[in-house]
């Protein structure tokens, strides 16, 4: 199995929440830096917990 750099999968999170529309009521458009933050607990935005796990499942599925 690779080894998945963090910062990469925080960008894909912000991309695809920014390209589903769901934006975080604090700024205009998602970036890694609010992601990052919310996965640390410093923000509360469930919809990027729940990105999270989709691409993670992703990654598991795609390197069996």
């Amino acid at each position: 199995m690779a080894k998945i750099k963090k910062m990469s999968v925080y960008k894909e999170v912000a991309e695809r929440l920014n390209a589903k529309g769901k934006l975080p009521f604090s700024a205009r458009e998602w970036n890694t830096g609010l992601v990052q933050q919310t996965v640390y607990g410093k923000l509360k935005y469930p919809e990027v917990m729940e990105e999270l796990k989709l691409i993670m499942q992703e990654y598991e599925t795609a390197d069996i």
